[in-house]
């Protein structure tokens, strides 16, 4: 017999990456705070050999735009 191997939806991820809250990241922008949360779960992915996450495309889609500031150029 097999045993079952229990994997949560998420991909077993830690609540603060599972979600993007703009209230948990630093940044000047929406767009600052979800690219540091992307590279959380980027890092996360990767320290764990995991290519792919859960709701990878759905995040990637979702990623906001960012605020042109002519200083950053």
């Amino acid at each position: 017999m097999r045993r079952r191997e229990k994997v949560a939806k998420n991909g077993g991820l830690p609540a603060r990456l599972a979600v993007f809250d703009q209230e948990r990241w630093e940044g000047r922008d929406d767009a600052e705070r979800y690219a540091q949360w992307m590279r959380a779960r980027n890092a996360w992915a990767e320290a764990r050999g995991i290519e792919v996450l859960p709701g990878d495309d759905e995040a990637w889609a979702a990623f906001p735009d960012g605020v042109f500031r002519p200083e950053d150029i």
